[in-house]
């Protein structure tokens, strides 16, 4: 980690009673995908994950983080968020879960820990 990273990361175990958490402790297994490999392969084991695994995983990523962006917004406390949920749950539904309109990956290869915004890759819902 250290050396793809330049920052000691953790891998996240998530909750099975927070559905939500799958989302985090994907994102840290898309960011440290190559580290992993690498150590793998390092000790010469094979690597348990396969680039279609890889390729699930970013296409799961990219539908539940931004359902959980909407349950974030709901769960504000002590402030009125009722349409603002409603808008944005809208817009959920009109976007990444029609199944006719192509859905924009969330790539996070290229982002490190937060410190860029992810690259976004069309993807139609027929090849996902």
């Amino acid at each position: 980690m250290l050396e793809f990273l330049e920052t000691y990361l953790k891998l996240l175990n998530s909750s099975h009673h927070r559905w939500s958490s799958t989302a985090l402790v994907l994102e840290r297994i898309l960011i440290a995908w190559e580290p992993l490999l690498q150590a793998y392969r390092k000790f010469n084991q094979p690597f348990p994950l396969t680039d279609m695994d890889r390729t699930l995983c970013i296409e799961f990523y990219s539908m539940i983080e931004r359902v959980r962006a909407v349950q974030i917004k709901a769960q504000a406390m002590q402030t009125f968020v009722i349409v603002d949920v409603y808008v944005v749950l809208y817009s959920l539904y009109t976007t990444v879960l029609d199944v006719n309109k192509p859905l924009e990956l969330i790539i996070l290869v290229c982002c490190q820990l937060g410190s860029e915004d992810p690259d976004l890759v069309s993807q139609s819902h027929d090849v996902l």
